[in-house]
């Protein structure tokens, strides 16, 4: 990925990393396949991707910058959505992390956006599955 941007672009300055599956599953019924995949996909691959960019920029010798796409839940527990919960909280302290250690390469980190919107609201009906991925779909 970074590979194809240096060779299109001649460099990488930012990174907007946005991931995010919500398996609604009850705590008790999580299996260690469960968390694997949740957590391959919501967190390690923001911290892999954060990696490849950041040393890039190194690379470089530029300053860059990197937004982490987090969620309400992050911050706010929702029940049977165990993984993707601890994986934005997860995010949000990825972020500060790496805030702290890539300071001296003047790499900035804006807050993390967090989106979302209350379970059994109108937009959960709207765009909930299947109906609203035929929407999404239209749409492109």
């Amino acid at each position: 990925m970074v590979a194809e941007a240096v060779a299109s672009f001649g460099g990488v300055d930012v990174l907007i990393s946005n991931v995010g599956v919500a398996k609604k599953k009850p705590f008790l019924e999580l299996t260690d396949e469960d968390l694997a995949t949740g957590f391959q996909i919501d967190l390690v691959s923001m911290i892999l991707c954060g990696q490849a960019v950041a040393r890039q920029i190194k690379t470089q010798g530029t300053q860059g910058a990197i937004v982490h796409m987090s969620s309400v839940n992050g911050v706010m527990a929702m029940p049977g959505y165990t993984v993707y919960n601890v994986s934005k909280g997860g995010i949000e302290q990825l972020t500060r992390v790496m805030a702290l250690e890539l300071a001296p390469l003047s790499m900035h980190y804006p807050d993390k956006p967090k989106p979302g919107h209350p379970e059994g609201s109108r937009l959960d009906a709207k765009w909930s599955a299947p109906l609203g991925a035929d929407r999404i779909k239209r749409q492109f």
